[in-house]
């Protein structure tokens, strides 16, 4: 970045333990401390790792200074700030975006409202939803409260049309899987009844039952792998059209296909075991009289 550049960066204004109770890492330097207060005491500032990345590539930030151009009502502080810690990126624009540049200045140093207020617990969240609702209206009881909900709820919310996307593909694979079993064991039960005088012969020159079912699931089985192997190729293209609807899984994600296939050929030998038993328990003379 060319020093006349200017970064943007989203401003966050947070008390001393704000990233212990988001759990948001600390990479660098430290947090907010009591002593970062408004009066006596430097300016300070905590930059996100991609910021750091933006404005100081392939240096340590840490003792840096930089202007964030805080607008506070009809006055702009121009305080130049230094830099105590760089935190881990935060997605806070969502799963699916990626994280952007962020900033974190003491509210003792910068006052401003209006205020979100989060707490961590170690039980069920929902429990603290009412008192933590009458604790704050016996502060102040004209004292509005927005949005009262888990942190759960927030990422369940950003992500519920991702999720029916997810759900809707979803059913849409088990339905062509299913449709796949169907062709399989239709294809199969028809070479099956069109080869019953075979088997028949095979049966009465003396063919084992299970060398006649291993033959019929080695046909399924063959059938299916040709179906297999060009659609695993079709897949790995086509996939690159959902990947903004995943979320830390890569289209040509290994485990994701090797599954689909494994899937797909059980399948088709299951569709397959039916017809396959059915040939070779068929009577050699039952068989040889078949047209």
């Amino acid at each position: 970045m060319k020093k006349s550049e200017r970064a943007v960066t989203t401003l966050h204004i947070v008390d001393d333990d704000y990233f212990h109770t988001l759990g948001t890492p600390l990479l660098r330097g430290r947090v907010f401390e009591p002593h970062d207060s408004a009066t006596g005491s430097p300016a300070v500032v905590i930059i996100s790792q991609r910021l750091a990345q933006q404005v100081f590539p392939g240096e340590d930030p840490i003792g840096k200074r930089i202007r964030p151009d805080i607008g506070t009502g009809d006055q702009k502080e121009t305080l130049m700030r230094t830099i105590v810690g760089v935190a881990g990126d935060v997605r806070g624009e969502g799963l699916s975006a990626p994280a952007i540049a962020e900033s974190y200045v003491p509210y003792a140093q910068l006052p401003f409202a209006p205020m979100s207020v989060m707490v961590r617990t170690g039980a069920d969240p929902q429990e603290f939803l009412l008192p933590l609702t009458k604790t704050v209206q016996s502060l102040d009881k004209d004292l509005p409260l927005l949005h009262v909900k888990t942190l759960d709820q927030y990422v369940s919310e950003s992500i519920a049309d991702t999720r029916f996307e997810s759900v809707l593909l979803g059913i849409f694979g088990a339905l062509a899987l299913t449709l796949t079993a169907l062709g399989v064991y239709g294809v199969i039960s028809y070479t099956v009844a069109r080869r019953t005088r075979e088997m028949g012969i095979r049966l009465a020159l003396g063919a084992e039952r299970g060398t006649i079912i291993a033959m019929i699931l080695q046909s399924g089985l063959l059938l299916v792998t040709m179906g297999v192997v060009p659609g695993l190729v079709a897949a790995l293209l086509l996939t690159q059209l959902i990947a903004g609807l995943l979320y830390d899984v890569s289209p040509s994600d290994p485990s994701t296909f090797l599954s689909v296939s494994v899937a797909l050929v059980a399948m088709a030998l299951l569709a397959s075991y039916m017809p396959a038993r059915r040939a070779a328990t068929v009577e050699p003379m039952v068989a040889l009289r078949y047209e």
